[in-house]
């Protein structure tokens, strides 16, 4: 990673210096670490190139001394030559490296010959070996995202914040792990730099989340067989941007409050908003992480939530339980259309290398199993069995409940990747979320900006809310009577591409955050 040298002066990122640290080169995998400041890669490359331009103005000038050195002894004559030739070599190097170090970091447009690529994504036409710079007020505001894999990844994540107006992708920042990082940047560039292993580029447009509630009202001619109700929870970490995510779900009928019935549970009682309150769960939540992938060991977390659940039954009055992440974009509308598919079955995975907990699906006859497992318990607050036959001291509480359900008690099991697209599980390119129609959750989203572009993105502007709408052939005001209409003015027009609405966050124009926010 990036470590600041102590020795440098000034506050400004601008002024900083960094020393490299031993690194392991892969973008696989990789754990996730603090972000950098802003415009370290962009200083540090002029480092780099003024130390190269030094070392070889030192070593031309040593190399001069050494001439003179070994011909002193001779004639006047020809050590006034050396002298001449030695003074012609320093002087060489010294515009050669002042003339280098110009070029290379202050390299205008007409001098550089940028090699142009199409990304894959949305992106569309990047520059390679090159680095935006931006000057004026757009430099104001930035962030940094380390192990970023990807310029193309970096290129959507510069989309999902509005204030993002170039992005740059740096390769090799030598960071621990996976060494490439990503700059999102608050103007357009003024300056265009040669760079070594740099991706820049802008964003591509941004759908506006639209919606009114004669878009939202529209009802299909012919509507599909029904999958049954659904129940939907979530579980939030008060003072962490989950309580963020959940109002704006919330503000815009989204999510979990877009089923026939929802809850919300966290450790301590909270007014998410007026006359939604959570329901507690008495248990820490704090996550320990361990095991083969360094995973979030948080089973015993969710057995305390899960015999919440169960203790309220609130669930008994629907035929479907969904616990969904507040970091999932899920799309209820499209659940229904996948639950037609897979009816008289226990619960449904979402990835072929098990389930994954962003989305968990199990119908109202998996949760009965799992409450008469809890009924064994001598205290109640625990799937006996479960919690005698697996480890859920060492498990995240997907694979528990995975292993729970399909191999101590039986019950049937369909695996269908329309439930979710994430990285961890064949889907590549989730940070677009423009996989059709189908897929039902992309994770993970944890910023409000990010996760309302995903919207956008996935329903494609009001065109594809209104498609997906008459597909489904369900009523998307399915919510409690404690839910609001949809707030058409909270929502983006169509063409602005601004948050305007959204709350400004604190630090914001010189804080720098990781991928640990995504993850």
């Amino acid at each position: 990673m990036l470590t600041r040298d102590p020795e440098s002066r000034g506050s400004g990122s601008s002024q900083a210096k960094y020393l490299a640290v031993p690194r392991e080169n892969t973008c696989e995998g990789d754990a996730l670490e603090e972000p950098s400041d802003l415009d370290s890669p962009v200083h540090n490359l002029h480092i780099r190139n003024s130390v190269w331009n030094v070392d070889r103005l030192r070593i031309l000038r040593e190399v001069a001394l050494e001439v003179v050195t070994r011909i002193g002894g001779r004639s006047s004559r020809t050590c006034s030559i050396a002298i001449g030739i030695a003074a012609l070599i320093a002087a060489t190097a010294a515009v050669t490296s002042s003339r280098s170090s110009r070029i290379v970091a202050y390299h205008h447009n007409a001098r550089l010959q940028a090699k142009v690529e199409t990304l894959p994504g949305l992106c569309g036409v990047v520059e390679n070996d090159v680095n935006y710079v931006v000057e004026g007020n757009g430099s104001s505001w930035g962030y940094g995202l380390d192990h970023i894999p990807s310029p193309d990844m970096c290129c959507a994540l510069c989309q999902g914040v509005p204030k993002c107006k170039a992005w740059v992708w740096v390769k090799d920042a030598l960071l621990v792990g996976c060494p490439s990082q990503c700059w999102l940047k608050g103007g357009l560039p003024t300056k265009r730099h040669r760079g070594h292993g740099f991706v820049s580029g802008l964003p591509p447009p941004r759908p506006s989340l639209v919606a009114s509630r004669a878009l939202i009202s529209v009802r299909p001619v012919k509507p599909p067989p029904s999958p049954g109700s659904i129940f939907c929870f979530s579980l939030m970490q008060v003072r962490t941007y989950e309580v963020d995510l959940l109002k704006f779900q919330h503000s815009v009928n989204a999510s979990i409050f877009a089923c026939d019935a929802w809850a919300v549970y966290s450790n301590m009682t909270m007014s998410l908003v007026a006359g939604v309150n959570t329901t507690v769960v008495p248990t820490d939540l704090s996550v320990q992480y361990g095991g083969t992938y360094n995973t979030a060991l948080n089973s015993w977390i969710f057995i305390a939530v899960w015999h919440k659940v169960i203790h309220e039954k609130r669930h008994e009055k629907h035929d479907w339980l969904v616990k969904v992440d507040p970091d999932a974009v899920f799309f209820p509308e499209r659940l229904r259309n996948i639950l037609v598919d897979h009816k008289g079955v226990g619960y449904i995975s979402n990835c072929r290398f098990g389930m994954h907990g962003p989305i968990e699906v199990l119908s109202n006859r998996a949760v009965e199993v799992l409450a008469s497992d809890y009924q064994h318990s001598p205290s109640g607050d625990k799937p006996d069995t479960c919690v005698k036959g697996l480890d859920a001291d060492s498990w995240g509480e997907d694979y528990f409940l995975d292993n729970c359900l399909k191999s101590i008690h039986g019950v049937s099991r369909s695996l269908d990747g329309r439930l979710m697209c994430e990285d961890h599980c064949d889907c590549p390119e989730w940070y677009w979320c423009k996989k059709g129609t189908a897929w039902a959750t992309f994770h993970p989203f944890k910023r409000v900006d990010w996760y309302r572009q995903c919207m956008a993105n996935a329903m494609d502007g009001a065109n594809m809310l209104s498609e997906s709408t008459e597909a489904s052939g369900a009523d998307p005001k399915r919510t409690p009577d404690t839910s609001p209409s949809v707030r058409s003015d909270f929502l983006e027009p169509a063409g602005e591409e601004g948050a305007k609405r959204e709350p400004p966050r604190s630090g914001e124009k010189t804080s720098s955050w990781g991928m640990d926010l995504l993850f």
